[in-house]
């Protein structure tokens, strides 16, 4: 039941890092960037986060746990303000009861880069960044229950697909790992 309470966590910083994410595709970038897969931080249009807004769906999976359910996340963004709001949803046991309400978040970005940072939220702790490449990373810590020590997150983004890697540290020792896949619809 402790991996399942981590799905939660881990689908949201998923999102909240990958709404900020850069195009790594092939073609030219929607944001002015070279076009050699730097679609956030290249030459001359920084990130624009615009390209994410809209509606997401996919799903999780534990891979240790063998445990799976739908994720969506709506995306707005705030040109004047430099902020990004998502909804996120997740279907399934993934509190280790029903399924749990849709989640809200905002975080910050700007011309070279993204992060996302809040603390003592329900999640814990989070701290994500999202590079040029649309590289993704994050952590979170200081998760409620005590179960936990902490989760890694890792992944990749482009302006259709967003897939994220996850392992969850326990507090007595060893992990769990887990896949997020989300698609832009």
């Amino acid at each position: 039941m402790k991996s399942l309470s981590i799905v939660t966590v881990l689908l949201v910083v998923a999102c909240i890092v990958g709404v900020f994410g850069c195009d790594t595709s092939s073609s030219p970038p929607a944001n002015g960037g070279d076009g050699g897969g730097n679609g956030g931080g290249g030459n001359g249009g920084g990130f624009d986060p615009t390209i994410y807004a809209g509606n997401w769906t996919g799903q999780w999976l534990n891979t240790t746990y063998t445990t799976t359910g739908a994720a969506s996340a709506t995306v707005t963004v705030d040109q004047g303000a430099g902020t990004v709001s998502f909804n996120m949803d997740m279907d399934g046991n993934v509190l280790g009861g029903t399924n749990p309400p849709p989640v809200d978040f905002t975080g910050t970005y700007n011309a070279t880069g993204a992060t996302f940072n809040a603390t003592g939220t329900v999640f814990g702790d989070v701290a994500a960044t999202v590079d040029a490449n649309g590289n993704i990373s994050g952590t979170l810590t200081n998760l409620p229950g005590g179960n936990v020590n902490r989760v890694e997150v890792t992944g990749s983004l482009t302006a259709t697909t967003m897939n994220i890697n996850y392992t969850v540290f326990f507090t007595g020792g060893g992990t769990a790992n887990g896949v997020l896949t989300l698609n832009k619809v």
